[in-house]
């Protein structure tokens, strides 16, 4: 029987548009089982939220540095560069679940995590379309759950740390709720027994083929990520570039008009004169003749 587990690795950044299927290029998802799979936000919504949460967060870790560090000779606090990078102040935990799992079981696990380390929560991910294979060619449905938590304190300081929130009691406790929640038996007590990590699942093989396909996957949808962002750059760029480019055409077309009309108006001037010398001309003419 499975049992339930709550792991986070925090050198593995979340994939937001892998949680909610924006980005469903895995060759493990079968995407006739797609619309069985739930979510509580989308990754546009969630990296709106971390937007806001992060420029807060860096406003208190100011001020918290000003009050414990005092200002350095430029004057600013000391320690801002110890801010941590926005791309590490989100962390997700990866929940095993059961087929029958709900998504109120997973939000009510989620919720007493945050309780417990202090993490905001950001978005639920239910995946029930992930399929893999082992060496025979049996199918292995892989139900589990993605929860992304915002890991900075009240300070701006990162809970996610094994000295932090993320230490052996905590991690530990998280399994037992785990349990709890989703209605699911608990592993071994490691942290109490000291014994070794037995697998999440029960076939060890079957596991470690999961968890490498996971990193493979993440890996290609962090480049398509990186490729997708680089386009995105050099669009923008060739945008400018011909915006400066029409902008300067439009300059010198006003300013050729310019030149235009006064020339224009320079030849209605040369007319007028020539009009007015040979009318006078024409008028002394007549003035002999007679």
């Amino acid at each position: 029987m499975k049992v339930a587990a709550a792991h986070c690795n925090p050198k593995i950044k979340p994939a937001l548009a892998h949680n909610d299927r924006t980005d469903s290029r895995s060759p493990n998802i079968t995407p006739e089982l797609t619309h069985l799979n739930e979510y509580t936000a989308s990754a546009k919504e969630v990296r709106a939220n971390i937007d806001k949460l992060y420029k807060q967060a860096e406003k208190n870790y100011y001020a918290y540095c000003e009050k414990k560090n005092g200002l350095a000779k430029s004057g600013k606090p000391k320690g801002l560069q110890n801010f941590t990078k926005k791309e590490k102040c989100h962390h997700e935990f990866i929940f095993e679940i059961a087929e029958s799992t709900t998504m109120q079981q997973c939000q009510e696990l989620a919720d007493k995590i945050a309780e417990l380390t202090g993490f905001k929560p950001l978005q639920l991910a239910i995946h029930r379309d992930e399929v893999f294979q082992d060496s025979k060619g049996k199918e292995t449905h892989h139900y589990h759950a993605h929860a992304v938590f915002f890991t900075l304190d009240d300070n701006g300081l990162q809970l996610a740390r094994r000295e932090a929130s993320l230490n052996k009691a905590n991690l530990s406790k998280i399994q037992t709720l785990a349990s709890e929640c989703l209605k699911m038996p608990r592993g071994e007590q490691r942290y109490l027994s000291g014994k070794p990590q037995p697998a999440y699942i029960q076939d060890y093989k079957i596991y470690k083929a999961i968890k490498e396909q996971n990193k493979r996957d993440f890996a290609i949808i962090d480049a398509k990520e990186r490729q997708l962002n680089e386009k995105t750059q050099e669009i923008s760029k060739i945008f400018k570039d011909k915006e400066k480019e029409i902008l300067d055409k439009e300059k010198k077309i006003t300013s050729k008009s310019n030149e235009l009309k006064n020339l224009e108006y320079d030849l209605n001037e040369q007319k007028r004169t020539l009009n007015q010398s040979f009318e006078k001309t024409l008028t002394e003419l007549h003035l002999k003749q007679e």
